[in-house]
């Protein structure tokens, strides 16, 4: 399946600048991520762009396991080269007065694991498999 293309005209300019010579943009999405159990919750603006070099993003990051696990935001850039493994994972964590579902995008590279908190199975589905589709043809 051929892989999308998006025109770095089609970004919002502070994506687009970070953007390298000779990049092809084959993903780029806002994520929204809601925090604050019981509270009143805060919207906080995250992204993610997958080119065929890099995968940059300013995101949920996954921090520590267990009693210890939280999310925070992180950004980053993760060169396509370097990239040995991608995978989601789906999970319902106990946050607040309410249980929470969550959706995750795993990528290792260079022997280390990065998670990215995802908003929906499908979106993580789909970034998934473009990245896939990248690194299958390095």
């Amino acid at each position: 399946m051929p892989l999308s293309v998006i025109e770095p005209s089609q970004l919002p300019k502070e994506q687009a600048s970070k953007l390298l010579p000779g990049e092809t943009v084959h993903h780029f999405s806002f994520i929204d991520s809601k925090g604050g159990g019981c509270a009143k919750a805060s919207t906080a603006k995250q992204w993610m762009l997958v080119t065929n070099q890099r995968i940059l993003f300013e995101a949920a990051v996954k921090e520590g396991s267990g009693a210890t696990e939280k999310f925070v935001h992180q950004s980053g850039t993760i060169p396509m080269a370097k990239v040995s493994f991608v995978g989601t994972a789906n999970s319902t964590t106990q946050e607040g007065c309410s249980g929470k579902k969550t959706s995750s995008l795993r990528i290792n590279s260079s022997g280390g694991e990065i998670v990215l908190a995802i908003p929906t199975p499908e979106e993580a589905g789909r970034i998934q498999g473009v990245i896939d589709e990248i690194v299958s043809k390095k």
